[in-house]
């Protein structure tokens, strides 16, 4: 029965109320309760029933003052007794059923509580409890949609077991699709009781949202001459373990682990399959092509059986090829490339060739290539394509170029300690430094290339070096810019920076920095280390090492690939002012981390178990108590 009022609801001892005024509205109704010292105050309302019902009672309740508690176990509840509620005795000592405790923080939203029992008498009461509430103090209460039942859920009658909750069966056949024939148990349909959707008088189901837990990566299979990769393969293998080693205009290669399951998947892992491995690129997700070539079976210690296959990017297919005799002439990158890839191939141009490539290099060289593979004529021999025009390879399954900056390369990255880094090795190297360079050709032509700045404070003297170059036709414009090219890759020190990053992606507060750990190789970036007075901006990143399973990056390599960065104090000029936009949106980051950092270290012990001692040190007392 539907109660809209508790106007007409006994109170146990009217003299305990020292205010008790309820108005009724159409849709929200307000009582203001005021009780004084003299017993415990209640009001009740009964219902019929009979041993053995389920008794339910239900109110939207809240209290815009709020209200404290200060007897028995200093909470009111809404109650169901067997028995009038006594104004001389504590709850805990009434016949009660059951009880559910009100929410006594101050509050305009409306909440529903309810309490069920089983009946054991043929009258039921309803209680609300006011009892332990601060005495003459005045509490303001908003309720709305009163009601209480009395019903069976189970009984024998006339000699067979019925539920009482059960609605009727529909007229007509069940119809739709097999899912909503599936039986449903929701404590807000059909009173709890379980139900199908197809059910005449039953709400459309709607299932709960769900979170879905992301799988660890997966390596898809294929044969060796596969040319279309949306499919699954011949098999779908979850690794143990996956790294992918990129270097710039040098290796790339994945090396992965997986164990040999009873399904024999692990067969398909032989020399020369192709796996596509996914990879996550500048925060894309990407798939990129490999081929094994190596495939290492092995029992651990454990007994556990599993294969360890090392694999090279799809663009090393090109290795295969044959030139016999090519010869581009003073031709600009892409008409370079053009040139090799139609002319002077062992046994022709394969009728199908699926490569694609580009260049933008607008510089104008020659070269010659006799006998050598493809992959050599790009990047490994004299007159490799890399030595003659220069550029930065990227590689996209079967497409790659060959640019003077590498193809979707960035210049905004930021790596800075306390931050995401956690090793770092800084390496200068002077061992290759040529100040002089004299240079000559097999036709006696010379060269002499010196640096005009040395001596300095940073090269007390000058160091020569020569070089030799040898060609088949006397070209001195070509002897001359492969001496300078030579002589620039030599003509300062060395820089080398190993960075091993924290994986900081399960940190809540650092979901804000996550673009920065999108590091990829040919990106420029900025590396700042104030203890070790690292302060590089503009270098590159000629390798990296990803953990596939893990979905981050392990570590980077980064350095001087042509023209390097040196140190603040040695040369000022080439290290940015701290005036730049760059610099202060740098600026404003590293407040963003300090601030995040020190949020962290605030919030738990645990937090400052993140961090170095020397980051600790930075801040105050007063910043790791949190004021």
């Amino acid at each position: 029965m539907a109660i809209t009022n508790i106007s007409d609801w006994t109170k146990n001892d009217a003299s305990l109320f020292l205010t008790f005024e309820n108005i009724f509205f159409d849709t929200t109704n307000e009582l203001t309760y005021k009780g004084s010292s003299a017993g415990y105050e209640r009001i009740y309302f009964p219902i019929p029933s009979e041993p053995g019902q389920t008794v339910t009672f239900t109110v939207k309740f809240c209290s815009p003052s709020g209200f404290q508690c200060s007897y028995g176990d200093s909470k009111d509840y809404i109650a169901l007794a067997s028995d009038l509620p006594s104004s001389t005795q504590q709850l805990s000592s009434l016949p009660i059923l059951a009880k559910t405790p009100l929410d006594s923080a101050a509050s305009n939203n409306l909440r529903e509580y309810v309490v069920t029992a089983v009946a054991t008498t043929t009258t039921t009461y309803c209680v609300i409890d006011f009892g332990y509430m601060l005495d003459n103090v005045t509490v303001s209460l908003k309720y709305v949609d009163i009601s209480a039942t009395a019903e069976y859920k189970w009984k024998i009658q006339d000699g067979e077991l019925t539920n009482t909750e059960f609605i009727a069966l529909p007229a007509r056949p069940f119809v739709g699709d097999s899912p909503y024939t599936m039986w449903r148990i929701d404590p807000d349909i059909n009173n709890g009781m379980p139900y199908s959707p197809l059910m005449i008088g039953v709400p459309q189901y709607t299932p709960p949202p769900m979170t879905i837990q992301p799988s660890r990566p997966l390596i898809h299979v294929y044969g060796s001459r596969e040319k279309g990769f949306d499919g699954n393969g011949y098999a779908i293998i979850e690794p143990i373990s996956c790294e992918i080693y990129h270097e710039e205009n040098g290796i790339y290669e994945a090396t992965f682990e997986a164990y040999c399951d009873k399904y024999q998947k692990y067969t398909y892992l032989r020399k020369q399959a192709l796996v596509k491995i996914p990879i996550i690129y500048h925060g894309e997700l990407k798939f990129q092509i490999f081929r094994i070539r190596r495939a290492i079976r092995r029992m651990d210690s454990e007994g556990n059986y599993r294969i360890v296959a090392v694999a090279q990017h799809r663009f090393y297919d090109l290795q295969r090829y044959l030139i016999n005799d090519c010869r581009p002439t003073q031709l600009k990158g892409n008409e370079a490339l053009s040139w090799i890839f139609t002319h002077g191939w062992y046994g022709g141009i394969p009728l199908v060739f699926d490569f694609t490539y580009g260049s933008n290099i607008q510089r104008r060289s020659t070269a010659y290539y006799e006998n050598v593979n493809l992959i050599a004529a790009l990047l490994g021999e004299d007159q490799c394509f890399i030595n003659r025009w220069g550029g930065r390879l990227y590689r996209d399954n079967n497409y790659f170029s060959l640019n003077s900056e590498m193809e979707n390369s960035r210049s905004s990255g930021i790596i800075e300690y306390s931050y995401n880094l956690t090793e770092i090795d800084f390496e200068e190297d002077d061992t290759e430094l040529i100040t002089i360079l004299e240079a000559s050709d097999n036709f006696g032509n010379t060269y002499e290339i010196r640096n005009p700045n040395v001596p300095s404070e940073d090269i007390p003297h000058h160091i020569y070096g020569y070089a030799y170059f040898s060609y088949e036709t006397e070209d001195v414009a070509q002897f001359h810019a492969d001496a300078q090219a030579y002589f620039d890759e030599r003509k300062q020190s060395r820089v080398n920076i190993t960075v091993r990053f924290a994986n900081l992606s399960e940190v809540e507060k650092y979901k804000q920095f996550l673009e920065l750990d999108s590091f990829e190789v040919g990106d420029k970036i900025t590396v700042y280390h104030k203890e070790l007075d690292i302060y590089y901006s503009n270098l590159e990143i000629i390798s990296k090492t990803y953990d596939v399973v893990a979905q981050r990056t392990m570590e980077i390599q980064i350095g001087n690939f042509k023209n390097a960065i040196t140190r603040r104090p040695f040369m000022s000029d080439t290290v940015s002012s701290g005036n730049s936009a760059v610099d202060k949106s740098t600026s404003a980051l590293a407040q963003d981390i300090y601030a995040t950092n020190t949020s962290i270290m605030a919030a738990s012990i645990s937090g400052m178990e993140i961090f170095a001692i020397s980051e600790l040190e930075k801040r105050t007392i007063a910043e790791l108590e949190g004021e």
